[in-house]
């Protein structure tokens, strides 16, 4: 993929001393993102389609000032097919710091074949650095938050509010280190409270928090972000001997997409050994569902209001 660079342009001072260098909406989206229609590199049993193809099968629109990202829910397929038509868009352009607020109106919620993503990746590599931000599968009520580097970073300490953590950043770890979410931070608890933001600081540490709308701070409404009066993330890495934040984790691309099934994902493990998908819906197969069940998706979808990134 071509080399991408930092927007230039700077738009206001906040009370932390950051510019808002990215202010993202429905008037300006396409400017900013573009969409990704090549084969599913996780092997998932979907078909990424072209803006002009979206726009026309209301899987993606600008409507009441949000952003509208959402997958066929109205066809019947078959197993054999190539899969169900969704979206997957990537930002044009790239950051290595700062502190990106996301406003998300709605998210997918919790369905079986589902695998819905909100992440950050160095499409260039050299170093791999993947911040995977949203994560779920399936009939799961809530996300996972995970990181991937090539280098040996290790997530240790406990000042951070998620679960069930994992330590081994590394490639070769595979699942990455992360933690777990709850309920009330992503799909129907999430909607049911009117939204909120996810907000990601990567500065010499990598810290994520997740606010439902009723408790969103003032200062990030107000355009002037301050982390010190957030309280404890949902996640907090560290830099440490060997695994410097800031150099692990540099020229990253925003990534949304809606995927099914896959190698690694709702298909696999998770479809019979993670979750009770196979046995709930009677399916021995994740793509063999998936084809079958289009109404299943209706609320696959994510809505969002802007994404900003201060520097």
């Amino acid at each position: 993929m071509r080399a991408k660079v930092v927007f230039p342009l700077l738009y206001s001072t906040g009370v932390a001393g950051l510019n808002l260098a990215w202010d993202i909406d429905s008037s300006n989206f396409l400017d900013k993102f573009e969409f990704f229609t090549d084969a599913d590199p996780t092997s998932g049993f979907v078909k990424y389609v072209d803006q002009s193809t979206a726009s026309s099968t209301s899987l993606f629109n600008t409507s009441n000032n949000q952003i509208y990202l959402g997958v066929d829910h109205t066809t019947t397929l078959s197993a054999s097919d190539v899969g169900r038509n969704s979206v997957r868009v990537e930002s044009k352009d790239t950051f290595s710091n700062g502190i990106l607020i996301t406003d998300f109106e709605h998210m997918p919620t919790a369905a079986c074949g589902i695998w819905p993503a909100y992440w950050t990746i160095n499409n260039n590599g050299n170093p791999y650095g993947e911040i995977d931000i949203i994560e779920s599968y399936n009939d799961v009520g809530y996300a996972y938050l995970s990181l991937h580097t090539s280098n040996a970073c290790t997530m240790t300490g406990s000042d951070f509010t998620g679960t069930n953590p994992r330590t081994d950043c590394s490639l070769s770890g595979n699942t990455g280190c992360g933690v777990q979410g709850t309920d009330a931070q992503f799909g129907e608890d999430f909607n049911s409270a009117g939204g909120g933001v996810y907000v990601v600081s990567l500065q010499d540490s990598l810290k994520v928090w997740v606010f439902q709308r009723s408790n969103i701070p003032d200062d990030i409404t107000n355009g002037s972000p301050d982390p010190s009066g957030w309280g404890t993330p949902l996640l907090d890495l560290e830099s440490a001997s060997g695994c410097d934040v800031a150099s692990n984790f540099i020229d990253q691309s925003v990534i949304f997409n809606i995927d099914f099934c896959g190698a690694n994902g709702a298909g696999g493990q998770e479809w019979t050994d993670w979750t009770d998908c196979s046995t709930k819906t009677g399916t021995s197969t994740c793509d063999a569902y998936v084809a079958a069940n289009p109404s299943a998706y209706a609320e696959t979808y994510f809505s969002i209001n802007s994404i900003k990134l201060y520097q």
